[in-house]
């Protein structure tokens, strides 16, 4: 039986979608500040109206956005695997840190990405939610090594130096496999995911220094540094109701 510390050695499929929502129109426009999560994103803002929606491809980010809906718009999105954008036929290190409107993507016209924003007119909630499931491939074929190493990002796992040591391959293959699949290093998907962790923690309740602690920082000046970087402001004055991730908001950042 293979440990669960080293990675598959033949070709896995994995799983595209980690997870859907959609937020009916309000009367009011919002503007919203986003953090990312390390996670590719599909985004659609469907207006009431009925005219063309506009539907955005969002790669793995490691920065704080901005995103704007407009009044009387509803919002759809699907969060993706971070290594997903292979499955779509699209350089995940070329959209980095970007927000593409999928009419523009040069890829394989029979995925159907380019179609949604016609689709989507005049949809909301479930359906609209819906539609952007069925153009999404239900998995992806990637290097096993990718969501391996990601997995040990996302918790607590030891440097690159073990992961290579465990995997049999070398530090700089693990890194450009890692950059090729998701978009940003491995160093800077970890920081990320680290935050993200630390804000669960804070918003469970736990002080900055609990937080800081259970994320797996030296200290709680250490998370303020890494927490304003990616977030756009400190631990301190962090609000869920004024800084939102785009897995529960319409903002449009991975």
């Amino acid at each position: 039986m293979r440990s669960a510390a080293q990675p598959p050695q033949a070709r896995e499929r994995q799983p595209l979608v980690e997870l859907a929502w959609s937020a009916e129109a309000v009367n009011h426009a919002m503007d919203i500040a986003v953090y990312p999560t390390a996670r590719a994103q599909l985004v659609a803002h469907i207006p009431a109206s009925g005219s063309r929606a506009q539907v955005w491809l969002c790669g793995v980010s490691d920065a704080p956005g901005r995103a704007r809906v407009d009044p009387g718009t509803a919002v759809a999105a699907v969060c993706l695997a971070p290594w997903a954008l292979a499955g779509l036929g699209v350089s995940a290190r070329e959209l980095a840190r970007r927000v593409v409107p999928v009419e523009s993507l040069d890829i394989d016209t029979s995925v159907g990405l380019a179609d949604l924003p016609r689709r989507l007119s005049g949809r909301g909630g479930a359906s609209a939610v819906a539609e952007l499931l069925a153009v999404l491939p239900r998995v992806v074929i990637v290097p096993p090594v990718v969501p391996w190493l990601a997995g040990r990002l996302d918790g607590d796992g030891d440097g690159l130096a073990r992961a290579a040591e465990q995997s049999g391959h070398s530090v700089r293959y693990l890194e450009r496999a890692f950059r090729r699949y998701v978009g940003l290093p491995p160093g800077r998907y970890r920081g990320v995911r680290r935050v993200v962790r630390a804000i669960g923690h804070i918003e469970d309740g736990r002080s900055l220094a609990e937080a800081a602690q259970l994320a797996g920082y030296c200290d709680q000046s250490h998370l303020s540094r890494a927490f304003r970087r990616v977030v756009g402001t400190t631990p301190g004055r962090y609000r869920p109701t004024d800084v939102a991730n785009v897995q529960s908001h319409g903002g449009a950042f991975g």
